[in-house]
C-alpha cells in the first residue's frame, strides 16, 4: 500500500519537478544554440552581454552576501551559491570576450550553448538533491505557509460555527 505524501512532501515535489523542467528546458536551448539552430544576431548578443554582466555582478553579491550573513548561510545551501558563482566568472568572461574582441558567431553560440547546458546541469543537480534535502529556508517558508492554512481554515470553520449559532439563536428568538 502506498504512503500518502504530506503536504510538505508535495511541495519538494512540485519544486523539484519545477526545477527538473527547467533543466530540461536550459538543456535543450543550449543544444539549439550550440547546433546553430538558434541563430546568431550581433544586436541581440550586445543587449545580452550587458544583461548579463548585471546579472553576474548580481550573483558575485549574492554569493559575499552569503558569505557574511548568518541569517542567509542558514536559509541557503552552499553549493547551489557555488554553482552560480561559477556560472557568474564563466559569463562575465564570455561577456568581455564578446565585448572587447567582437568573435565570430559559431564561437559565441558554442560558448553560450556550454554555459546553457551548465544551467540545466545545476537545475537537474538542485532538481534531484532538493527533493531529498529540501533547501532550509524553502522548508521553513513551506512550513509557515502550511501554518498560516491551517490557521485560516480554523479561523473560517469558527466564523462558521459562529454564523451557524447566531442563526440558531435567531430561530429560538422567534
Amino acid at each position: 500500500m502506498k504512503k500518502k505524501l504530506t503536504t510538505e512532501q508535495k511541495s519538494y515535489l512540485a519544486y523539484s519537478i519545477e526545477l527538473i523542467i527547467f533543466s530540461i528546458v536550459f538543456l535543450v536551448l543550449g543544444i539549439l544554440k550550440m547546433t546553430n539552430v538558434i541563430g546568431y544576431n550581433e544586436q541581440r548578443r550586445l543587449i545580452f552581454n550587458y544583461i548579463t554582466l548585471a546579472g553576474c555582478a548580481f550573483g558575485i553579491g549574492d554569493f559575499i552576501w552569503f558569505c557574511f550573513s548568518k541569517r542567509r548561510r542558514a536559509r541557503n545551501f552552499l553549493p547551489d551559491k557555488i554553482a552560480v558563482l561559477v556560472l557568474a566568472f564563466y559569463m562575465i568572461t564570455y561577456d568581455l570576450i564578446c565585448l572587447l574582441t567582437n568573435p565570430d558567431g559559431a564561437t559565441t553560440n558554442m560558448m553560450l550553448g556550454a554555459a546553457l547546458v551548465y544551467v540545466a546541469c545545476v537545475y537537474m543537480f538542485q532538481g534531484i538533491y532538493h527533493y531529498y534535502k529540501p533547501v532550509p529556508g524553502y522548508v521553513e517558508d513551506i512550513k509557515k505557509a502550511i501554518a498560516e492554512d491551517e490557521a485560516n481554515e480554523a479561523k473560517k470553520k469558527a466564523e462558521l460555527e459562529a454564523k451557524k449559532a447566531s442563526e440558531e439563536n435567531k430561530k429560538d428568538d422567534k
